[in-house]
């Protein structure tokens, strides 16, 4: 046996015995834990990387078993979420062996962080939002090995968690002061990590509801006047965050929070729309009147919010600057970890997802505004009064409205995947290709988008777009933790099952290549 695995003794053990050193060997935790800040902290930013590394480097996990979760949790979702890296760190250390495929380390992962907490872990006095947040890895961990069942019960317990904190009413129309949090011993960093898990958990239940995905019972109610959403996280980066004050950051940097903040602020557009269904469950005239008025509105929501972003999170619009980004090889990204580089890949992995978001809500609330209009014309066809009739012209003028806003959104998509480079993607990537089919589907003339779907078998612009869909599908991880070594799609680790790995890099490498065909032909005329 390793000895990874003579530390990992079985939690029915009396007492059990679990450290780090149950996950992997010492010498690959800390790396591993700098990837996750550099890959998915973007995405999850807590808990705060400050804090954290200090604990981890005082081995914290051999005094607390709660931190042993979060960091076993941390590292599960990192595995599950971005293979190919740990992977990669477990090949330089000579123990590709440790484990025998990627799942088999998530579900190692898994085991621990339950292990650590106990069965009794809810009967604890004191909850935090390090316990939400260890809930949420677990969610990770289960949504991205696509076992849907337990990733939505792991959600509904990190939302749990968090609302049993109050982050929901601290700072809602009570408006209870910071002075008065921290009389309550809730420090300045707590309150930070809670209100980031909240948002976190926002995301993902709306991204949800665009995605056509159901998150269990979760029910984020609109902004009302008994009932608000806690403030956005302060947009400053751990090291200027402590437990009694929050200092200015540099102006001259930028915050992993600015980027987290303005992805929420697009989701937050779906609001008036959640509202009105809420509101109107039938499908009575004056509702489908509403939600037609209401999906133009939020439509317009949306591209205000897009329209104020800082300009490093723009997409190339000139393509020779674009196929001077997309020429930097995928190996070589993702090398260095430290100062600029870091900043640099954290933007651009945001980039990436607020890009998706924005596309996701416009070609969201386009198609539902596509189908409300065509059943009220639909209705007033099959009216007894004839006047009430629409015309001919009417059909037209709506026709082209959504024609317009598809044409827009063909155009901005495959600037987007054109311009960000493979290695931003793939760390978020079940989000992304997720959000690329959902608008895929309504453009190509497969779809079931009428009469007013935008591209046509011969256009170009449609066979680009398939070509980058076509690839981007193939990159889909589809095994679960239930699935034989022979079903593994680009998880393997050991050499005997180096084919899988290698048609995962040669499927990034095709996507990067379709990135430098598509800028050398140029943009003009695409559309």
């Amino acid at each position: 046996m390793t000895e990874a695995e003579n530390a990992a003794v079985s939690t029915n053990s009396d007492p059990p015995i679990l450290t780090a050193e149950a996950i992997c060997p010492v010498e690959l935790l800390e790396p591993l834990v700098e990837d996750y800040y550099l890959y998915m902290f973007p995405i999850m930013p807590f808990p705060p990387r400050t804090w954290f590394l200090e604990a981890l480097r005082q081995r914290t996990d051999l005094r607390q078993r709660s931190f042993l979760a979060l960091l076993a949790g941390m590292i599960g979702a990192l595995v599950g979420a971005y293979p190919r890296k740990p992977r990669k760190r477990l090949k330089m250390l000579g123990n590709e062996k440790l484990y025998s495929n990627s799942l088999d380390f998530v579900k190692r992962c898994e085991d621990i962080v339950n292990g650590a907490r106990g069965l009794g872990y809810v009967q604890r006095a004191q909850l935090n939002a390090y316990d939400a947040a260890t809930s949420y890895y677990l969610y990770s961990i289960c949504a991205y090995t696509y076992r849907m069942t337990q990733a939505d019960l792991y959600l509904s317990e990190c939302f749990a968690i968090i609302r049993s904190l109050g982050v929901h009413r601290h700072e809602r129309a009570t408006r209870i002061s910071a002075d008065t949090l921290e009389s309550q011993g809730v420090s300045r960093v707590e309150r930070e990590v809670r209100r980031r898990v909240y948002w976190t958990i926002f995301v993902t239940v709306r991204s949800g509801r665009t995605l056509d995905a159901n998150y269990g019972d979760i029910a984020f109610e609109p902004p009302t006047s008994t009932y608000n959403h806690p403030p956005l996280p302060l947009e400053i980066d751990d090291e200027y965050l402590f437990d009694a004050n929050a200092q200015p950051r540099s102006p001259s940097g930028v915050s992993a929070l600015v980027g987290f903040n303005i992805n929420v602020k697009l989701y937050q557009t779906l609001e008036p729309l959640i509202a009105l269904e809420l509101s109107y469950e039938n499908r009575q005239r004056v509702a489908l009147e509403k939600h037609k008025s209401t999906l133009l509105r939020c439509l317009d929501d949306v591209k205000s919010v897009f329209a104020q972003i800082p300009h490093f999170f723009m997409v190339w619009q000139d393509m020779n600057s674009a196929l001077s980004e997309a020429n930097q090889s995928l190996r070589s990204s993702d090398t260095d970890c430290d100062g600029l580089l870091s900043s640099r890949t954290a933007l651009e992995i945001q980039k990436a997802n607020i890009h998706g978001t924005y596309l996701t809500l416009r070609s969201h609330f386009i198609e539902k505004y596509w189908n409300y209009s065509r059943t009220v014309l639909s209705d007033k066809q099959s009216s007894s009064l004839p006047l009430s009739n629409p015309s001919q012209h009417q059909w037209r003028a709506l026709e082209a409205e959504v024609r317009a806003e598809r044409e827009s959104i063909a155009t901005d998509l495959l600037t987007v995947l054109s311009s960000v480079q493979p290695v931003h993607m793939e760390p978020n990537s079940v989000s992304f290709i997720m959000k690329i089919r959902l608008i895929a589907g309504t453009l190509l003339p497969d779809s079931d988008a009428g009469a007013a779907y935008v591209l046509e078998p011969h256009e170009k612009s449609n066979m680009h777009l398939q070509e980058f869909l076509r690839i981007l599908t193939g990159l889909e991880k589809g095994p679960t933790l239930g699935s034989t070594e022979d079903e593994g799609s680009g998880f393997e680790l050991t050499d005997g099952h180096a084919t899988d790995e290698e048609e995962e890099l040669r499927s990034w490498a095709d996507l990067r290549e379709n990135q430098l065909a598509f800028a050398r032909r140029g943009a003009a005329g695409f559309a």
